[in-house]
């Protein structure tokens, strides 16, 4: 009970984070994908071999993954990726061992891996909606709309697909954000010079152990503080703090590639995948438009098509600037979003691969939703029906599968061009396979219904929980304005 006082402030938080939590672990995708095996064979390699090799699994159907990398020294595979979900993943697949070893039950790999998932990923993107919650209430002065922005953001962007499947995303950003919304919450209370500084630099150090593009945040974040704070110190213990789950990262590589000051992708075992992380900066080269243009507007991959809420970010940056209401936060939250759109668009492999929608853009929606929060007071009916049309375009991939094919060869992708006009996964891998009923396995599946008769439950359940969410709301209000 004292924990759960500790981690939700109010009942309404408890409620919005089992909404978030039961539709996110709704769904199961039985086809997990090199990116997802990569990271999850090492989880199953550290408990099952006490090693970080994944020889065993690599080329093991059901497990095997093109994402790898190879020390010809060791002569070993290891995972390519950041190791920060691997290692979380290791508490929950644990555990699943220890009951299944007691009770003398066989646990099948499907079942581990939806165990694992829910866990490491949904779990932690449940809570992530708490805190978005929180950081956004900071902006605006009804609960009630810093709700309703947690809720498009939760279930209306990318952040849906990616809390169903093994990948870093979210975990990643819960950890930053938690930490920007406690700077953030200590300088509106005037409190900032008796900020505690250690854990937040915890926090964004676990992010870049679970994200590398996570970085200029953390970068953004320490400039902050370094020109908010009048006492420098507090800089070098948010630098010492931020350097410790990075020293996890050190040694995982000291261990498997005989050196600290290295990443995975320096030895990745695909030539092609070598050669092009090898050009300019890990894979970053030249600016391209084309590729700007399919990851904003164009249905390909347009963040802006998947999630049409976000379009409002420019009419908010420009009632924050006229304003001058969180002028800064509003400006640092514009340049954080531009350089992810520059570097998903320098990036060799701008379309993500598999994936649905310009994954690569995920660490900026907080960002993203901050700029959305002066919008929410002057056009909120025009705010909420973009934010359902983007609840509706988030759950299509999400009921079908995250991880849809690219359509195109990669040699055709890596230079794009304007008049390409690449079809769309969203309606290809999408919305003709959601109207044939040819959906992701769910909880609806489990007790015998079919097609989209299998999402009933899950709609009985969050239309449910949304009505006494903001039930709860009011009485939250209500309780307070009488405790003041």
């Amino acid at each position: 009970m004292t924990i759960l006082k500790r981690l939700f402030q109010t009942k309404s938080e408890v409620i919005f984070f089992l909404l978030l939590f039961i539709t996110y672990s709704y769904f199961f995708h039985l086809e997990p994908g090199w990116n997802v095996n990569s990271r999850i064979d090492l989880t199953y390699a550290i408990v099952d071999e006490f090693t970080f090799s994944i020889d065993n699994y690599h080329n093991k159907e059901g497990f095997d993954t093109g994402d790898k990398a190879y020390n010809p020294q060791t002569s070993h595979f290891y995972s390519d990726k950041n190791i920060g979900l691997s290692l979380l993943g290791v508490i929950p697949y644990f555990l699943l061992k220890i009951i299944t070893l007691l009770f003398g039950i066989e646990t099948k790999p499907l079942i581990s891996r939806y165990v694992i998932t829910i866990f490491s990923v949904s779990l932690f993107s449940a809570y992530l909606g708490v805190i978005i919650k929180r950081l956004l209430n900071l902006f605006v002065n009804k609960e009630n709309d810093a709700f309703l922005l947690a809720i498009f953001f939760s279930l209306g962007t990318l952040c849906l697909p990616y809390s169903t499947i093994f990948y870093p995303y979210q975990p990643a950003l819960l950890f930053f954000t938690s930490a920007l919304y406690l700077l953030l919450k200590s300088k509106s209370q005037g409190n900032i010079e008796n900020f505690k500084i250690f854990f937040p630099g915890i926090l964004c150090g676990l992010a870049m152990l679970f994200e590398y593009t996570c970085g200029i945040i953390i970068v953004i974040i320490w400039l902050y503080l370094f020109f908010n704070l009048k006492n420098k110190k507090k800089i070098i213990v948010f630098s010492l703090a931020l350097l410790i789950p990075l020293i996890i990262f050190f040694i995982y590589n000291y261990i498997c590639f005989g050196t600290p000051f290295t990443i995975p992708y320096k030895y990745l075992h695909s030539d092609f995948f070598r050669e092009s992380m090898a050009r300019g900066f890990m894979g970053i080269t030249g600016f391209q438009l084309p590729a700007l243009y399919y990851i904003t507007i164009h249905s390909y991959k347009g963040i802006f098509f998947f999630s049409p809420i976000l379009i409002l970010i420019f009419y908010g940056f420009y009632l924050s600037f006229k304003d001058g209401n969180y002028r800064t936060e509003a400006v640092i939250s514009l340049i954080i979003i531009v350089f992810y759109f520059i570097f998903n668009a320098s990036y060799y492999m701008w379309w993500g691969g598999w994936s649905a929608g310009a994954r690569h853009l995920i660490p900026m929606l907080p960002f993203v939703f901050i700029l959305l929060t002066p919008v929410i007071k002057r056009a909120k009916n025009l705010m909420v029906i973009l934010g359902i049309i983007s609840i509706i375009f988030a759950f299509i991939p999400t009921i079908v599968d995250p991880q849809p094919k690219q359509l195109y060869p990669t040699a055709e992708l890596l230079y794009p061009r304007f008049e390409y006009n690449y079809l769309s996964p969203f309606f290809i891998e999408g919305i003709k396979p959601l109207i044939n009923g040819m959906i992701a396995y769910n909880a609806g599946k489990l007790i015998g219904l079919e097609k989209l008769y299998s999402l009933i439950p899950l709609l009985i359940v969050d239309i449910y929980l949304i009505y006494f969410l903001f039930k709860s709301i009011r009485r939250d209000l209500y309780y307070f304005r009488d405790f003041k």
